[in-house]
């Protein structure tokens, strides 16, 4: 059994992963790294980039206004079990410097399955 039977079993769902689902480059302008995606479980961020970078579920993200994820692999997972609805929001981001990589990945809901007892 692998974790994709968990959760058909546990949640009577199928799951999918999905890499970079919007852009995966942060600017010093305001991006949508994620769009809004009511199907969507978990999104986990890692700044792969030499720059700061900033996310927000709002276009409103800034240096002030958002979850920084530090140079060099600062990361974070927005969960459905945690942080409920933030999950399925269009997330933002804006950097220190430009091109900055990130890597982000969305579990996705992609039916639904038999709940078995």
């Amino acid at each position: 059994m692998d974790i994709y039977d968990l959760l058909a079993k546990k949640y009577g769902i199928s799951v999918d992963e999905r890499e970079n689902p919007g852009t995966s480059l942060a600017q010093l302008t305001v991006v949508e790294i994620a769009p809004p995606d009511p199907t969507r479980l978990f999104l986990s961020i890692i700044n792969l980039s030499a720059n700061v970078v900033y996310i927000a579920p709002s276009r409103a993200v800034a240096a002030t206004a958002g979850i920084r994820l530090n140079a060099g692999g600062g990361s974070t997972t927005i969960s459905i079990e945690t942080d409920f609805g933030l999950s399925a929001r269009g997330w933002y981001s804006i950097a220190s410097g430009v091109n900055s990589q990130c890597y982000v990945l969305a579990g996705i809901i992609t039916g639904s399955t038999e709940v078995k007892p």
